[in-house]
């Protein structure tokens, strides 16, 4: 949610020193706990155009409406580069050979980052949102990556 105020320029040192004691420790619980929910799985081969549609048409997403989660279960990494300064782009693929590409924004210098670039010995559990990606006249389903996890063995 979104909030606004307004502070005398010379006052911001003060509202910041407020702040960071009022909310550090609900931010240091917060990220103790870090995690979120996932919504459904589904191969690469499922994320099609017309499930993005079907997705549209369960929009708008915001606040009360969140935008749905996927995870992409045991699904490898086959080519993988950086984009920009802080980007990664992968492909990755499922047992039964369908690909997705992905990208994950904002991960250089995380556990994310190590997870997308570096040749994983084993195939790997893939969370985001899917999204559509219109370039040169192409269009194809995408996958915002927003987490990574070795799968347990039992």
């Amino acid at each position: 949610m979104a909030a606004g105020l307004t502070v005398q320029r010379e006052q911001l040192g003060q509202l910041r020193a407020f702040l960071e004691e009022r909310l550090s420790p609900e931010i240091d619980e917060a990220v103790k706990h870090q995690g979120f929910m996932i919504d459904g799985a589904l191969s690469a081969g499922g994320a099609t155009l017309e499930m993005m549609s079907m997705l549209d048409r369960a929009g708008p997403f915001g606040m009360g409406n969140p935008e749905p989660r996927f995870v992409l279960p045991a699904h490898r990494i086959v080519n993988s580069a950086r984009v920009g300064e802080d980007h990664v782009r992968c492909v990755m693929t499922s047992g039964d050979g369908s690909r997705i590409n992905g990208i994950a924004f904002r991960v250089r210098g995380t556990v994310l980052d190590d997870f997308l670039l570096k040749k994983q010995p084993s195939a790997l559990h893939i969370a985001g949102r899917l999204k559509l990606n219109e370039w040169r006249g192409r269009r194809e389903v995408q996958m915002i990556i927003e987490d990574a996890a070795v799968p347990m063995v039992s």
